[in-house]
């Protein structure tokens, strides 16, 4: 297959660059919400590393499957969840295998039931990771990534996830964590040295960095809707509680809008 570098032309609403994202509030998570999180616009969809939650927009618990890695592919080397998102009914959950060297899969959930239905697609087959995918709908497309990566994989939702081409960025990004659509932009979440946030023109590859928290613990995934006062929302873990492999007190969740 012959793939092509792929600028998309997009109607987006005009960012200034003198923009300034601010935080409007942190909410403390159940410590298991740690991987991604995605909305319908009425629910929070939170994955661990092998499970699904659903709550509703005060946290309270909808509906959860602790362990929901199907054993037909958890048999096949797939043992981590990561990044979600949401759209048409349907949740979008990317898989990892990289311990066996599995290429990444993107598997489809029912979001009523939290099962899964059956059905998943294969990212691109030269990646060991792929811990995001982000969904836009009104393009009938789908992005996702390598963990460290100058390039982001673009896939058609309506020929079975088939991977038609590339966007090359004007800058490296590192350890990838979370990747969301919003307002015809791309925004990635980075476990970086600075812990950051960026938006990725997809028209011409341009990465900007829109927050960095710069301190201890993990940026995970993220998800964009109008609430609590602010627009984005993302995942942070704090670093854990002495010799335990996560923080007792829970997670943060980060919700931020935008000062023009």
């Amino acid at each position: 297959m012959i793939l092509l570098t792929i600028f998309i032309s997009l109607t987006t609403t005009s960012i200034a660059s003198a923009e300034s994202w601010y935080k409007v509030r942190r909410d403390v998570i159940f410590f298991e919400y740690s991987q991604g999180v995605a909305t319908d616009g009425e629910h929070w969809y939170f994955t661990s590393r092998y499970g699904i939650v659903k709550t509703d927009m005060d946290y309270e618990i909808v509906k959860a499957r602790h362990f929901d890695i199907p054993l037909v592919l958890w048999l096949r080397g797939y043992n981590h969840i990561g990044d979600p998102d949401y759209y048409n009914g349907k949740l979008y959950i990317p898989l990892e295998g990289k311990k066996w060297h599995r290429h990444p899969i993107v598997a489809v959930y029912d979001a009523k039931t939290l099962r899964y239905t059956g059905v998943y697609y294969d990212l691109n087959t030269s990646l060991i990771d792929a811990a995001w995918i982000a969904i836009d709908p009104e393009n009938g497309l789908a992005y996702s990534s390598d963990d460290t990566t100058d390039i982001i994989d673009v896939y058609d939702l309506n020929q079975d996830f088939r991977l038609i081409g590339s966007i090359k960025l004007n800058k490296i990004l590192k350890s990838t964590q979370g990747g969301a659509i919003y307002e015809g932009y791309l925004y990635i979440s980075c476990d970086d040295e600075n812990k950051s946030i960026y938006r990725i023109n997809l028209s011409n590859g341009e990465v900007t960095r829109i927050i960095y928290l710069d301190m201890p613990g993990e940026v995970e995934g993220m998800a964009f809707l109008d609430i609590y006062g602010a627009r984005l929302h993302f995942i942070f873990l704090p670093p854990p509680t002495f010799l335990l492999p996560f923080n007792i007190w829970g997670n943060y969740f980060y919700h931020y809008n935008i000062r023009h």
